[in-house]
């Protein structure tokens, strides 16, 4: 007989019982408040995943591990794509040498910002962005308009899933791989809605024009030199500080994605570097 499927009361059971096994040692020490929070957190996470399986466990104990220790303590959140990365041989000082400082500088930020994977990053669910956009209530936005924005909104949440699944068959499925993509898209959304551009006389086009211009420079190559910035600038007519304001939003915004990228870009200088044994 085919076993029921496990009751809302059994799953909170199943939580706790995660919860308490999970808990990292430090937990203890943290304010009442903030470990409530992690608490419940970390219940959401375990309450995302069918009913005794034991991956919760592993995946509570990581998100409490990473939350609970000071970030200067953290370690490398990309390690595991580090490891894939070394697979088929060492990544050599030649293989992009620039990727390896970038690297570096990310992390640097990552830890002064205070990046870290959310629950949500470790949940057995498709990644969201319905909740990270607010939509404008009908006074502000025609119900056809609503449509549009909502159907663009699913869009991107399956586009970012998919670029998750794909990534997560090379690399392996990793809450980084999901925070990754979640920066990712969630900037790209919410740029629309939090401008950095001030208002233009010559009308809202021209901001549309050159946020437009920016993004796909960022995308396309985030790490601009100077005379690379100061062309674009030109290009979109803007006041440069508008435009470095968006640029460094976006870094940010994304520094986990950017950081999965250098790794990919180190894995891909390393496979075709003739120094680097094939195994």
């Amino acid at each position: 007989m085919d076993q029921l499927p496990a009751q809302p009361s059994e799953k909170i059971a199943n939580a706790m019982g995660a919860l308490d096994e999970a808990v990292a040692g430090n937990l203890n020490a943290l304010p009442s408040a903030e470990k409530n929070e992690l608490c419940a957190q970390a219940k959401s996470i375990v309450l995302s995943y069918e009913p005794n399986s034991r991956v919760f466990y592993k995946n509570v104990k990581s998100f409490l591990d990473g939350n609970t220790v000071p970030i200067s303590q953290v370690p490398d959140g990309l390690a595991a794509m580090r490891s894939k990365v070394n697979a088929s041989g060492s990544i050599n000082s030649k293989a992009n040498g620039s990727s390896q400082r970038h690297l570096e500088d990310l992390q640097t930020l990552m830890k002064m910002y205070q990046i870290r994977p959310k629950a949500e990053d470790f949940m057995d669910t498709p990644i969201s962005l319905a909740d990270k956009v607010t939509i404008p209530g009908p006074e502000h936005v025609p119900e056809p308009l609503r449509n549009i924005l909502e159907k663009k909104i699913a869009l991107k949440e399956e586009e970012a899933n998919y670029m998750a699944y794909k990534y997560a068959q090379k690399y392996g499925d990793s809450p980084l791989i999901r925070a990754a993509f979640r920066e990712y898209y969630t900037t790209g959304l919410l740029s629309i809605q939090e401008t950095c551009w001030r208002p233009d006389p010559r009308g809202q086009s021209i901001r549309i024009h050159a946020q437009d211009i920016c993004s796909q420079a960022i995308d396309e190559n985030p790490w601009l030199n100077t005379a690379e910035m100061r062309v674009l600038i030109r290009a979109t007519g803007c006041f440069p500080q508008d435009a470095m304001s968006f640029w460094r939003w976006t870094t940010i915004n994304r520094l986990t994605y950017l950081t999965m990228k250098e790794v990919e870009k180190l894995q891909e200088d390393s496979n075709q570097d003739p120094s680097v044994e094939d195994h």
